[in-house]
């Protein structure tokens, strides 16, 4: 593995790390229960940026941040 999967894995693991602190200081937002078992991540994220929007903003750019380093390691996997 080269420096470059490294440090895409470490940011993907930081971001890793900010998803289960928004997990654990916003439980009420992201438990799944019989109301709301039907109910996508996503769509619990759009609730949560409605009561928080700052936060929520934070939150959506992480999911899009870790989307991205998945697709720029699977290239680079596939360049070397």
């Amino acid at each position: 593995m080269t420096p470059i999967d490294w440090l895409l894995i470490g940011l993907f693991l930081c971001a890793a790390g900010v998803h289960l602190y928004f997990g654990t200081r916003y439980r009420e937002f992201f438990v799944v229960d019989r109301s709301n078992f039907r109910q996508s991540y996503w769509s619990m994220i759009r609730e949560f940026q409605k009561h928080h929007p700052k936060p929520g903003k934070v939150l959506i750019s992480v999911v899009w941040l870790q989307v991205l380093l998945v697709v720029a390691l699977t290239l680079s996997r596939f360049i070397h």
